[in-house]
């Protein structure tokens, strides 16, 4: 059984608040193939990450997504400056789709899964923005969006969800008590 599109709109509301549909769809659908490349029907389930086990990925995605658009409107509001909200959100939304596939449960623990130790995060969800050709801004974004990647962001937005998500990360890693992580 794989997971649908409207199955992912229900856990991810957000989408609905990207005002260009086209873009709606494209998230909804690499959301949807990241499940059935990972074989996960629960994205629910799936945690933040390996050391953030008490908190999922779609949480995270939905604090994230939401930070970054009130950042957005704070940031016209107070300084005038303009920001692609549909891009913000995209980018919010797919910046961590690729641990779908990047951990696994092996009936007692989640682990990182041979794609997780190989392949650098965020690269495989800034392909799937490419193959949906999806704006260049957006796949930076998604490249960009972990110090991880070294690739620093090179837009308004990317700074954006670089820093909420870096935020998000480390409010859930104090919860758990483990430290700060230094930034490279």
């Amino acid at each position: 059984m794989s997971i649908s599109a409207n199955q992912i709109r229900s856990l991810l509301p957000e989408i609905s608040e990207i005002k260009d549909k086209e873009l709606q769809d494209n998230v909804a659908l690499i959301w949807k193939e990241a499940c059935e490349n990972g074989g996960i029907n629960q994205p629910e389930i799936i945690p933040k990450n390996i050391t953030n086990i008490g908190y999922t990925l779609v949480n995270h995605t939905r604090v994230v997504a939401s930070l970054c658009k009130r950042v957005a409107e704070l940031i016209k509001s107070l300084h005038g400056i303009e920001v692609n909200q549909d891009y913000l959100l995209a980018g919010a939304l797919l910046h961590d789709v690729s641990k779908l596939l990047e951990m696994t449960y092996n009936g007692r623990d989640f682990v990182k899964t041979d794609f997780g130790k190989k392949i650098q995060h965020g690269f495989y969800t800034a392909y799937k923005a490419y193959e949906k050709r999806l704006p260049l801004e957006i796949q930076h974004m998604l490249i960009s969006h972990t110090p991880e990647s070294r690739v620093m962001p090179q837009s308004i937005e990317a700074v954006i969800l670089y820093n909420v998500d870096q935020t998000d990360t480390e409010i859930l890693n104090q919860s758990l008590g483990l430290p700060l992580t230094p930034k490279h």
